[in-house]
């Protein structure tokens, strides 16, 4: 057991790894120094609090930028080394459980991170991991003797090809795959490359070497082999068909949307419109525009989010029909609170002027864009377009 405690030791090994939370203020990679600057203050601020006493997550679910882990309180859960970047990864590294980090620096923005918990890089001694070598050598033990048994078959039958004869004498059964090819899985494998290279390599009615996979021994023979072609119609018919009406509900679905569309837009209602083409309406609930692109119960949809905020009474629905995981979405203003800015702290206040100074910033980038893409005189760069054009304007 010791032998193979030692010739196993990677299968023991304990990994050093922390469990963190983390609060993230981001900052673009071309901020100014202002914009930077304040990012850096509005952290140190959160910092303070924390040391004077602050709930960790509770800062974290009203601050950090990271909407993946902000509501969680910014719990990352467990990692070790080589999962964050360098920078971020130290800092976490460095703390034990509950201490936390300063203000620290990432392409990301500025993060204070919490450690919760900590685990040391080690090996698990034999005492600790006797259950697992045991069962270890049992598997290995077991393995050793299956590739034994399947070579003494292929060594007695591999000049006749007698996949039955090998199984007999081992007391097995055989059993057929059915037709695969070079990367497809296997009836009742799975997809070995190991298998697949064998098989494709022997000849019908030759018996391949005994392949030795996590799953167990293979001993096969090629029973049939069928050259590559294209298909004829009849023998794709299924699924040409099942291709077609796919293709067709999704014209009828954007059909109906588009229908939806006009009849709630002439309607000034969503729900009208839908009862009267007996269709289901479904609320996403709340949100607000930290939440970015991302909608409850719908995702990531950066276009609706970005149009829900430009809806109100008079002009409740949006003026396109959105594509969202393959399905069509009419949407419709159900309600709207304006945000109390007398109960915002200054903390919150200094993150809000920073998230609106930065979408002017990128709606001024994005203007001057589509300016100068206007004034773009565009060049062929296909050369052999290029002399196409010139052979016409010589014979002209």
């Amino acid at each position: 057991m010791q032998r193979y405690h030692r010739r196993n030791l990677d299968q023991f090994e304990i990994k050093e790894q922390v469990k963190a939370a983390h609060i993230l203020l981001r900052v673009a990679e071309d901020a100014d120094e202002v914009t930077t600057q304040k990012r850096r203050e509005l952290a140190e601020e959160l910092l303070k609090q924390l040391n004077d006493g602050a709930d960790f997550a509770e800062l974290a679910r009203i601050h950090s930028d990271d909407k993946g882990t902000a509501g969680d309180g910014g719990e990352l859960g467990s990692f070790g080394r080589g999962t964050m970047v360098s920078s971020f990864e130290n800092a976490a590294f460095d703390l034990r459980p509950g201490q936390l980090s300063g203000v620290v620096k990432t392409p990301f923005g500025f993060h204070i991170i919490k450690v919760e918990e900590y685990i040391e890089p080690g090996v698990k001694p034999l005492v600790d991991a006797i259950e697992a070598v045991k069962a270890g050598l049992k598997v290995e033990k077991a393995r050793q003797l299956a590739y034994e048994k399947a070579m003494d078959a292929y060594n007695i039958n591999r000049k006749t090809g007698d996949l039955d004869a090998a199984a007999k004498s081992n007391d097995l059964g055989v059993k057929e795959t059915g037709f695969f090819g070079r990367e497809d899985a296997i009836d009742g494998i799975g997809r070995v490359e190991s298998v697949s290279a064998a098989a494709f390599t022997i000849k019908t009615g030759e018996l391949a070497r005994p392949v030795q996979t996590t799953q167990g021994v293979f001993l096969f023979t090629q029973k049939e082999h069928k050259p590559s072609r294209l298909p004829e119609l009849s023998e794709v018919k299924a699924t040409v068909e099942q291709a077609f009406r796919s293709e067709q509900a999704q014209t009828l679905a954007k059909e109906l949307a588009d229908q939806l569309l006009i009849q709630a837009s002439r309607l000034k209602s969503l729900r009208k419109a839908a009862a009267e083409l007996k269709l289901t309406v479904e609320e996403s609930g709340e949100f607000s525009r930290s939440y970015g692109s991302f909608i409850p119960r719908i995702g990531a949809a950066p276009e609706l989010a970005e149009a829900a905020f430009q809806l109100n009474q008079e002009t409740p629905i949006a003026s396109a029909v959105y594509t969202i995981d393959n399905k069509f979405l009419v949407a419709s203003l159900r309600d709207a609170k304006l945000a109390d800015f007398a109960a915002l702290d200054v903390a919150a206040k200094q993150q809000l002027e920073e998230q609106l100074q930065t979408s002017k910033k990128e709606a001024v980038v994005n203007n001057k864009l589509k300016e100068l893409l206007k004034k773009a005189e565009i060049e062929i760069l296909i050369p052999e377009l290029v002399s196409s054009i010139s052979s016409e304007r010589e014979k002209s």
